[in-house]
């Protein structure tokens, strides 16, 4: 009897102390899964950052569906989409990022990288072509265009751009004036955005200053410095931008734009925000550990 007691009185201990050893392990897992939470919460709190995105500078690439505006809409009223950024000033041409305007107030814009260190950068009228296809219709191509000499070759490329609207193509031409260098007969055939021309080209012998053959014509280009980024809006007409700052230094770079968040006011709003956030961090980390362990 006494030992069917005994027996039973283990059998008990050996229960409990089987419950306590799970118990233990499932707190273990919380604890690592929730150390792990936190860690993947602060690591991407520490390198990717949320912006909401103000003003019209970056359509239609983002805040599409605000009508192009002329500055008499309240700022606030133009919050629309978001944008997650990677934090690094490690970028490449067509990259959107933000930049630090201002350093001294932490004002930062968003726009693309057009031309990094080593490129050589021009923004002029098309001579070479008599005639572009515009929503159906062949009309005088009389746009301005980015060309661009990559760092390390010797070709002139004319950008594409298809993230530019082309109805924004006709009003860029439209709305700004073009100027023509007078200091070099082989340089009259060709017309610049005057903005660009005057902040890169009003002084000739700027040694960052070069001239590159394009179809038989000569064309003045900017090559930009080492640390140095000329970055573009996709709105053109209405952007504050490299035409009228200057180049930015790549220690000014925030970050690149890794996700954009459409109605991310709406979202806000709604109080949806935080769910889209942690969604687009769990996918970022999942995109990036496929891409390591891709064969």
């Amino acid at each position: 009897m006494n030992e069917e007691v005994k027996n039973q009185e283990n059998k008990e201990k050996m229960t409990l102390k089987s419950i306590l050893i799970w118990i233990g392990i499932y707190v273990l897992i919380f604890a690592i899964f929730l150390m792990g939470s936190l860690f993947c919460v602060r690591a991407f709190d520490n390198n990717y950052r949320y912006y909401p995105v103000k003003g019209t500078s970056m359509q239609p690439t983002i805040n599409p569906d605000v009508p192009f505006q002329d500055g008499t809409t309240p700022d606030e009223q133009l919050i629309q989409d978001g944008v997650f950024i990677k934090v690094t000033t490690k970028v490449v041409s067509n990259d959107i990022v933000i930049i630090k305007k201002n350093p001294k107030d932490n004002y930062t814009i968003i726009k693309r990288v057009i031309a990094t260190g080593g490129d050589k950068v021009t923004i002029a009228i098309n001579n070479f072509e008599n005639n572009k296809e515009i929503n159906g219709e062949f009309v005088p191509d009389n746009f301005y265009h980015v060309f661009v000499v990559r760092a390390g070759e010797t070709q002139v490329q004319m950008l594409e751009e298809d993230y530019v609207d082309d109805l924004d193509k006709q009003i860029w031409s439209s709305r700004h004036s073009s100027k023509s260098s007078t200091l070099h007969d082989s340089w009259n055939g060709f017309r610049y955005e005057e903005t660009f021309y005057n902040q890169y080209f009003g002084y000739i012998t700027d040694p960052q200053i070069t001239t590159c053959e394009y179809k038989g014509q000569i064309m003045l280009f900017y090559e930009i410095g080492e640390d140095e980024i000329f970055y573009l809006g996709d709105h053109r007409d209405v952007s504050q931008d490299g035409r009228h700052n200057g180049v930015a230094k790549r220690s000014d770079i925030v970050g690149r734009v890794i996700s954009i968040i459409r109605d991310a006011k709406k979202l806000d709003e709604e109080g949806k925000l935080w769910f889209i956030k942690i969604k687009t961090m769990f996918s970022y980390y999942w995109k990036n550990i496929v891409d390591y362990f891709a064969w």
